[in-house]
C-alpha cells in the first residue's frame, strides 16, 4: 500500500495555452530551420541570380571543350577581351569613388547620386561589351557545340574554380593548349 502525502503540492501541469505556445514554437523553430537548410541547398546546387542564363555559363561551357577547341576559342575572342580589360578597370574606379562619396563626411547627397549613376553608366557599358564576348564565343562555337551547350548544366562548384585566374592576358588552364602548360 502506498501512502500519499497531503501536505506535497500536486505537480504542476501545463495548461493548454502554454502547450499551445510550446508547439507553435516548435513549429517556428522547424520553419526557420527549413529556411535556411534550403537555401544553403539552392546556393550550393544553383547558379545565384546573377550568374543564371545562357552568358554566364557560355564561358564555363567552354572549359569542357577539347583543348583545341577552348585554345581556338580563346584566341577568336581576343579582341572583346581585350575591349572589356578597360572597362573592368572604369567600373572598379567609378564604384571606389560611389564608395568614398558615401563615407564623406559631411554627407553630400547630390554627390554621392552623382557617383551612384556613374557607376550605373560604367557597370551598363561594361556589361553591353560582355555581352559582345558571349556573342563572339556562340560565334566560334561550332553548331555541334552550341547543341552540346543547350544540353550542358554547369558541374557544382564550378565558379569558384572559375574564379581563381590571375592574368587576364594568358588564357586560363583550361584553355590553354597542353604545350603552354
Amino acid at each position: 500500500m502506498t501512502s500519499v502525502d497531503a501536505g506535497a503540492p500536486a505537480p504542476a501541469r501545463a495548461s493548454r495555452r502554454t502547450r499551445y505556445t510550446l508547439i507553435a514554437s516548435l513549429a517556428l523553430n522547424l520553419l526557420f530551420v527549413g529556411t535556411i537548410g534550403g537555401s544553403i541547398w539552392a546556393f550550393r546546387h544553383h547558379a545565384p541570380w546573377s550568374m543564371s542564363g545562357v552568358n554566364s555559363h557560355l564561358r564555363g561551357f567552354t572549359a569542357t571543350l577539347p583543348v583545341e577547341r577552348r585554345f581556338a576559342v580563346w584566341r577568336a575572342t581576343r579582341e572583346e577581351r581585350r575591349a572589356l580589360r578597360p572597362l573592368r578597370k572604369d567600373v572598379r574606379t567609378a564604384r571606389a569613388e560611389a564608395r568614398q562619396a558615401l563615407l564623406a563626411q559631411p554627407f553630400d547627397r547630390q554627390k554621392f547620386s552623382a557617383a551612384q549613376m556613374r557607376v550605373l553608366d560604367v557597370e551598363v557599358i561594361a556589361r553591353r561589351a560582355s555581352h559582345q564576348l558571349y556573342i563572339a564565343v556562340a560565334d566560334a562555337l561550332s553548331p555541334e557545340e552550341r547543341a552540346a551547350f543547350a544540353r550542358w548544366r554547369p558541374p557544382a562548384g564550378w565558379r569558384s574554380k572559375r574564379n581563381q585566374r590571375q592574368d587576364e592576358s594568358t588564357p586560363p588552364q583550361s584553355l590553354a593548349p597542353a604545350s603552354v602548360r
